[in-house]
């Protein structure tokens, strides 16, 4: 006997072939979806709207036992209690900050536009120490033992003593002539030794105790822009350091011997490395790279019409990164499929932060910060969505 409510053809086959494993070429317009994005809560970093030229939200919150540190390069640094969102406090600062670091035992520590570098308590905002750079900061800070290293646009690194803000040593390197981007490398420690890029293209690393010169290298090929701003990865292979003009470099750590390059287009943005594999963000593009040979496994395009691409952060399967005239993504890190996204307003110049458990923080270029939640979607869900076809 015919059932009295047969299936249309198309629907049928459509049926068979999502439960035969065919996957769906744009997973965004799909009834389901693995990772759906959640607003938890989301608060401004600025006194008033802001609506003015420059991006005022380049910083990466931070966030440690339940607080979380965020800031703009209008008007200052703020905490927020991470789980609600309520203010904790505020403290204004002319032209505001573009990096931070915020350690386990509560330290804030960066460098601001006005030229000082500040030590603050992060439950209660209180500046602990501060003293003046001379120059003003666009990177975060690197807390190693009793130590911070940070880097400032007039191309000095300095050596600090955390308990007191006393100045170690400092090492400066002529800024380059020509045009630059604006920009500096958040340092990094290995082995006994602080790396740093600089704008004319050279990439240093430092003997950390004293601060004398270990090794350097001449990354740049005279072309435009050779700044090396991106921070560098350290990993067992080598150290990996990005220049603005169109090259990823595979250093070894003990001399600087180039291991390989990869001349595919440069990028300012910290590479995401899981294993044997380096997710590089470039301005349209991100691209999925074997770390031992250097060679492009896969390539994600990107639409011009989104802006630039931030570094990404890996959160299981998934790819989370933004974009500066677009949305917030989640991608999935094998096929490129955007699995969800979330619109922020202006766009996302920022890194998102991302924990274990699938928060996610990210700053708006209106300078809001806003917190996440990345809910799976399990199998018993999927089986229904699919029923609920009929």
């Amino acid at each position: 006997m015919a059932s009295r409510f047969p299936l249309k053809p198309t629907l049928f086959l459509s049926l068979v072939s999502v439960l035969a494993g065919v996957s769906c070429a744009t997973p965004t317009k799909s009834r389901w979806k693995p990772v759906t994005l959640e607003r938890a809560w989301s608060r401004s970093t600025v006194a008033d709207s802001y609506y003015g030229a420059l991006q005022p939200a380049v910083i990466t919150p931070q966030v440690q036992k339940d607080i979380l540190i965020s800031g703009n390069s209008i008007d200052g640094i703020q905490a927020f209690h991470a789980k609600s969102g309520n203010s904790l406090w505020k403290l204004p600062l002319k032209n505001g900050l573009e990096g931070v670091t915020f350690d386990d035992k509560n330290n804030v520590y960066f460098g601001a536009d006005n030229g000082q570098f500040y030590h603050l308590n992060g439950l209660t905002g209180e500046v602990i120490w501060s003293f003046s750079l001379g120059s003003e900061s666009v990177s975060s800070p690197l807390i190693q033992g009793n130590f911070i290293f940070h880097t400032t646009m007039n191309g000095s690194l300095f050596c600090i003593e955390r308990e007191t803000g006393r100045v170690l040593w400092v090492k400066s390197r002529p800024a380059k002539d020509s045009v630059t981007v604006r920009g500096t490398t958040s340092p990094v420690f290995f082995d006994g030794k602080v790396a740093v890029g600089y704008s004319d293209g050279y990439f240093v690393v430092y003997t950390a105790i004293d601060g004398s010169v270990a090794w350097e290298k001449a990354l740049g090929d005279n072309k435009k822009y050779n700044d090396v701003d991106a921070r560098p990865i350290v990993t067992d292979k080598c150290i990996l350091v990005a220049t603005v003009a169109e090259t990823l470099f595979c250093m070894d750590k003990a001399n600087g011997n180039i291991v390989w390059r990869l001349d595919e287009g440069g990028t300012s943005q910290t590479v995401c490395v899981e294993n044997d594999t380096i997710y590089l963000s470039q301005e349209n593009a991100i691209l999925k790279v074997n770390l031992p040979s250097g060679k492009v496994i896969k390539r994600f395009p990107i639409d011009k019409k989104w802006g630039m691409v931030t570094g990404a952060a890996l959160y299981k399967n998934w790819l989370v990164f933004g974009l500066s005239a677009g949305p917030l993504v989640v991608m999935d890190k094998e096929s490129g499929e955007w699995v969800d996204t979330f619109a922020s307003g202006r766009g996302i110049t920022a890194i998102p932060a991302v924990s274990d458990t699938g928060e996610i923080y990210i700053t708006s270029n209106q300078a809001n910060v806003y917190k996440l939640r990345m809910v799976l979607n399990h199998g018993s869900q999927r089986k229904k969505s699919l029923f609920n076809l009929f």
